[in-house]
C-alpha cells in the first residue's frame, strides 16, 4: 500500500518538476539548504525544493501534515508552498523523507536597499508605503490564522519581479529554532521590541518565551516592522540603539530617528505611523488587523503609488 502511495506520489512530483530545469543548490536564508528549479518556458519563475530526511514514521507524517496545512495558507504576500511529497522507506531505496515544493525569489529588500546607499538614493515614500501596506495584509493574514510572522527584517522580506513583497514565517520549518533563540544564536537582537528585549534580563529566557501569546508576539512583530522602514528611511542601521552587553535599548533614540524624518523628506503621515508602530508600551501599539482596517481607505492609493501623503510634507 505505501509502495503504491509513494509510485503515485513520484508520478505527481515528475509531473510538475518537467516543465523545470535545475538551476543551483543555495543555503537559504530561512529554508536552509534548498535546490533551485527555474522554468523551461520563463525563467524568471523559480521554484525551490526542500528535502528533510525523517527517522520515523511519525515524523514522517508530522512533517507531512505541517506542510500540507502550510499549503493551505494563501495570501498573495506569503511564499506559496504548491507541493509536499513524503516518501517511505522501501528496501534499496532512500531514507524516508518529505519533499516541498515552493515559490522562490531571489530579490530581496535587503538588496534593494543596498542599492539605494551604494547610489546614494532614499526610498520613494510611496515605494515606503508600498512596502509597509503588503507586509501589514501578510502578517494580519497570518494573525487573523493564530500565526504570527516573527521573523521580520529587511534580509527575509522577498520581492517578485514587480517589487511585491513575500514572506515566510518564523516557522515554516518545524522543529528549529524559534525567533528568541534565533536572534540569540546568531547575535542580532538589533530589531527586539521592548518586551522581547526584557526577556534577555531575565533568567530561564527561552521558557518564558514559550509563554508569550501570538496577540503579544504579533505586537512585537510591529515593533520589528517600525524599525525595519525607520532603517529604510533613515538609512542607518538599527544596531545603533541597542547595548549588547548591557541588553538594553536607547529608546529616546529611535523616537529622535523618526522625529527627524520630515527632514529627509518625508511626511508626517509615515512620521506618526512610526511613532504608533514603535510605542514602547505594548497596549498603545497597534496589532496588524487594525492598522490593515486604518489603511483600507488609501488601498487604490498605496497600489498605485499615488502621493496622498504630499500635503503632510513639510
Amino acid at each position: 500500500m505505501g509502495n503504491s502511495q509513494n509510485g503515485k506520489e513520484d508520478m505527481d512530483y515528475d509531473q510538475v518538476l518537467k516543465h523545470f530545469n535545475f538551476n543551483q543548490d543555495i543555503n537559504h536564508y530561512q529554508i536552509g539548504n534548498v535546490k533551485i528549479f527555474e522554468a523551461i518556458e520563463n525563467k524568471n519563475q523559480k521554484v525551490f525544493q526542500f528535502k528533510r530526511l525523517c527517522q520515523s514514521d511519525q515524523q514522517l507524517q508530522q512533517l507531512k501534515h505541517h506542510f500540507q496545512q502550510r499549503k493551505l495558507l494563501i495570501n498573495d504576500h506569503l511564499v506559496r508552498v504548491f507541493y509536499v511529497m513524503a516518501k517511505e522507506s522501501v528496501m534499496c531505496s532512500d531514507a524516508s523523507h518529505v519533499v516541498v515544493l515552493g515559490e522562490y525569489f531571489s530579490n530581496s529588500l535587503f538588496s534593494e536597499h543596498e542599492y539605494n546607499l551604494n547610489q546614494k538614493l532614499i526610498f520613494n515614500e510611496s515605494r515606503l508605503w508600498f512596502i509597509i501596506y503588503q507586509i501589514i495584509q501578510c502578517c494580519a493574514y497570518l494573525e487573523g490564522q493564530g500565526k504570527y510572522h516573527g521573523d521580520l527584517s529587511i534580509q527575509h522580506v522577498y520581492l517578485d519581479l514587480d517589487g511585491s513583497v513575500k514572506l515566510i514565517e518564523h516557522d515554516f520549518i518545524p522543529g528549529g529554532m524559534n525567533p528568541f533563540q534565533k536572534a540569540l544564536y546568531n547575535n542580532e537582537f538589533h530589531a527586539f521590541s521592548p518586551e522581547l528585549l526584557g526577556l534577555l534580563q531575565q533568567g530561564d529566557k527561552e521558557h518564558q518565551y514559550g509563554k508569550i501569546d501570538n496577540a503579544t508576539l504579533n505586537k512585537t512583530d510591529v515593533f520589528c516592522l517600525g524599525l525595519m522602514i525607520l532603517e529604510l528611511a533613515s538609512q542607518f542601521p538599527t544596531q545603533q540603539y541597542y547595548d549588547w552587553e548591557a541588553k538594553s535599548m536607547n529608546y529616546q533614540q529611535i523616537m529622535n530617528a523618526i522625529q527627524f524624518l520630515p527632514n529627509r523628506g518625508y511626511s508626517t503621515v509615515l512620521q506618526n505611523l512610526l511613532l504608533q508602530m514603535c510605542q514602547e508600551d505594548l497596549g498603545a501599539r497597534p496589532g496588524f488587523q487594525e492598522m490593515r482596517t486604518g489603511l483600507a481607505s488609501l488601498e487604490n492609493d498605496i497600489l498605485s503609488h499615488t502621493a496622498f501623503y504630499r500635503s503632510h510634507i513639510k
